[in-house]
C-alpha cells in the first residue's frame, strides 16, 4: 500500500490591520458616543470636539471653552477613555484641552447666510426692558441636579456677552424654572453692566403679534428696528413659533443680524430644537449652533430647598418636617411647590414659630394633588418608545441592531425596578425571551448605570416622561 502524503497547503499570509488614524478614531467615538448620549447632549459637548492626537498614551481632546472642558472631564471623562481603548489599546488615559478645532471630526452643519465670527457685544446705552422682572434673579433661583448645567450657563453668558453661548437655549417642562432664568439673566445684565445695554425680553406669542401687526400697517421697518437694534434678545416659550412660516423667516432673518455683529441672543423652549414639530431646519441649526441646557423636574431635596426658600421670602422660617411632607406631596415643578406653599400657608397649617399640623397640610394640598395612577407595562414600553423615537413594536423585534438592543435592555431594567416584575415575567412579555436574558440586561445597565452618566441621564429622561404621563 502506498504511503499517503501529506500535502501542505500553504495559507497566505493575513494582511496586516492598518490603525485607525486620529480622525478615524475620534470618528468611532462619536458614532458610539451618539448612541449612547441623548441627542441635545451629544450637540452640547461632542459636536465641537477634535482628538488633537495620542502621545505616551495620552489621548489628547480639544474642546472649545473651558465649560465645555469641566464638564466632560466630570460627566464623559470615563466614556470617552472606555471607547478609545476599544478601539486604541495603548490610550491609558484622556486629557481635555481648550483649542479651536480647525477640522472637526464631525460634520458641521452649513450656517449659510451667517458671519463667520461673530465680533465682540457692542454695548449701548439704554434703559432697562420693561418686561423684567426684578424679583427673578440668581440669587432666588435654587440651584440642584436638576438645572445646575441650565444655571451654570446663564451665569456663564452673563460674564462674556455675545462670545460664550451664543445663543443659550434652555429647554424643559412647565414650571421648571425657564422663565426664571431667562429674567434673571436680563435683570444682572441690566444692573450690573456698568455699560447698560439694550436688552429686549419678549414672549414668542408677542414677537409674532408685533410681525402681524407691522405686516398690517406696513411698518416693517419699524419693527426691524425694535427688535435688531438691540445687544441682548431674549426670548420665552419659543415652541410657539412652530407652523409660523412667516415669523419663522423674520426670526431667522433678525437671528442673522444680530449674531452677525456679536449680540446675546437667549431662547427657552418646553422641548430640545430637534423635537419642536414644524420649525423649519434652518432655525433648527441656528438654534443648535450654540448651547443647550435642560431643566428636569427638581428632585426631593431641590423640592425642599425651593419651599424653604419662598417660605423666607415671606418671612417664614419653615422648619424639614413640613417642608419633606409637602415635597413628598408636589413633585412635578417649583410653580406647584410654590403653590402648594401657599394653600398651605393660608390655611394655617405652618405656624410662624414653626409649628405644623401635617393633616392640616394634607387636608389644604387634597383638591390639587393628582389622583393616584397605577403604572403599568405598557407606559414603561410607550415611554421607552418616545425617548428613543421608535414604534413599539420594535421594541419587541428580534433585533440584535444597537438602536433597539438599548433600548430594550433599558425597558427591562426599567421594568424590574419600578414595576418590580419577575425576570420570567418580563421575558414572556418580550416573546418568550429566557429569563438569563433578561437578568443579563438587567445586569448590564444597572453596572452601566454606576460607571456611565448618559445612561443614568437617559433614565432620569424617561422617568420624567412616565412621571408627566401618569398625572
Amino acid at each position: 500500500m502506498p504511503k499517503r502524503t501529506a500535502s501542505l497547503s500553504v495559507l497566505p499570509e493575513k494582511s496586516p490591520v492598518l490603525p485607525l488614524t486620529r480622525d478615524d478614531l475620534w470618528r468611532a467615538v462619536l458614532a458610539e458616543a451618539e448612541l449612547e448620549v441623548s441627542r441635545p447632549n451629544f450637540h452640547t459637548w461632542f459636536r465641537k470636539t477634535l482628538l488633537a492626537g495620542v502621545e505616551d498614551g495620552i489621548a489628547q481632546v480639544r474642546v472649545p471653552n473651558s465649560f465645555a472642558k469641566e464638564w466632560l472631564e466630570a460627566k464623559y471623562r470615563r466614556f470617552v477613555l472606555r471607547v478609545l481603548r476599544k478601539y486604541d489599546a495603548e490610550v491609558r488615559d484622556v486629557a481635555f484641552m481648550i483649542g479651536k478645532a480647525e477640522e472637526p471630526a464631525f460634520p458641521q452643519e452649513r450656517k449659510d447666510d451667517q458671519s463667520s465670527i461673530a465680533a465682540p457685544l457692542p454695548l449701548k446705552s439704554s434703559g432697562q426692558e420693561p418686561g423684567l422682572n426684578p424679583r427673578y434673579t440668581f440669587s432666588s433661583f435654587v440651584v440642584g441636579p436638576s438645572n445646575e448645567l441650565a444655571h451654570a450657563a446663564a451665569t456663564a453668558v452673563v460674564k462674556q456677552l455675545g462670545t460664550l453661548y451664543n445663543p443659550l437655549f434652555i429647554y424643559g417642562g412647565v414650571g421648571l424654572g425657564k422663565t426664571h432664568l431667562l429674567q434673571a439673566i436680563g435683570n444682572h445684565i441690566s444692573r450690573e453692566s456698568p455699560q447698560r445695554p439694550h436688552i429686549r425680553y419678549i414672549s414668542s406669542e408677542r414677537f409674532t403679534h408685533d410681525f402681524v401687526a407691522a405686516l398690517k400697517t406696513r411698518t416693517t421697518d419699524r419693527f426691524k428696528d425694535h427688535y435688531r437694534l438691540v445687544d441682548v434678545l431674549i426670548i420665552d416659550d419659543v415652541q410657539f413659533i412652530a407652523g409660523k412660516e412667516r415669523t419663522q423667516e423674520e426670526l431667522f432673518h433678525t437671528f442673522n443680524e444680530l449674531s452677525g455683529r456679536g449680540a446675546q441672543i437667549v431662547f427657552s423652549s418646553d422641548r430640545p430644537p430637534y423635537a419642536i414639530p414644524g420649525l423649519a431646519d434652518r432655525l433648527r441649526s441656528r438654534f443648535e449652533g450654540g448651547m443647550i441646557a435642560d431643566i428636569q423636574p427638581p428632585e426631593f431635596e431641590t423640592r425642599v430647598a425651593i419651599l424653604q426658600t419662598k417660605a423666607r421670602e415671606r418671612g417664614l422660617e419653615l422648619r424639614d418636617e413640613p417642608a419633606h411632607l409637602i415635597a413628598r406631596l408636589v413633585e412635578r415643578n417649583a410653580r406647584e411647590l410654590e403653590g402648594a406653599l401657599n394653600r398651605v400657608l393660608s390655611v394655617g397649617a405652618v405656624a410662624e414659630r414653626g409649628d405644623f399640623d401635617s393633616g392640616k397640610i394634607q387636608e389644604a394640598l387634597r383638591a390639587s394633588l393628582p389622583p393616584p395612577h397605577r403604572m403599568a407595562f405598557r407606559d414603561v414600553v410607550r415611554a421607552i418608545a418616545k425617548f428613543y423615537d421608535l414604534r413599539e413594536d420594535e421594541l419587541f423585534e428580534k433585533s440584535r441592531r444597537q438602536e433597539i438592543v438599548h433600548p430594550r435592555q433599558i425597558a427591562m431594567y426599567l421594568l424590574r425596578d419600578m414595576l418590580t416584575m419577575s425576570y420570567p415575567a418580563i421575558g414572556k412579555r418580550f416573546r418568550g425571551l429566557d429569563h438569563t436574558t433578561v437578568m443579563h440586561a438587567c445586569s448590564r445597565i444597572k453596572g452601566e448605570l454606576q460607571s456611565s452618566s448618559p445612561i443614568a441621564d437617559e433614565i432620569a429622561e424617561i422617568r420624567n416622561i412616565l412621571r408627566s404621563t401618569s398625572v
